[in-house]
């Protein structure tokens, strides 16, 4: 992982730790199960050349991803999303709106903006 890379990833993780649990699947399987823990978290990335970051709230219930797909340098971060079932619409936009603002705070921090 490239330095940029790294302070991206570390910055999202320690983001996302902060409020939420992590899992870390790296597109063969899930090596890290609902983490609020950054430096395991951190430590399972960059195994393969991409890795999802599934999101869940302190409950339990999934509510986003961030997919990582290294090598891309400050595109690190290629496609985030907010899961849609099992919870009502405003919980959706809530969580849209949380994850819209990791983003940018992100990329604020990393001058990417």
């Amino acid at each position: 992982m490239s330095n940029m890379e790294h302070k991206i990833a570390e910055l999202l993780v320690e983001t996302l730790v902060s409020k939420h649990l992590v899992s870390v699947f790296d597109g063969e399987e899930t090596t890290v199960h609902k983490s609020r823990d950054k430096r395991e978290v951190l430590d399972a990335l960059e195994s393969t050349d991409s890795d999802t970051l599934e999101v869940y709230s302190l409950d339990g219930k999934n509510i986003g991803y961030f997919w990582l797909i290294w090598g891309n340098g400050p595109d690190l971060i290629s496609d985030y999303g907010v899961n849609r079932g099992g919870g009502s619409a405003s919980d959706y936009l809530a969580n849209d709106e949380v994850f819209n603002g990791i983003m940018l705070l992100v990329e604020k921090k990393m001058g990417i903006l």
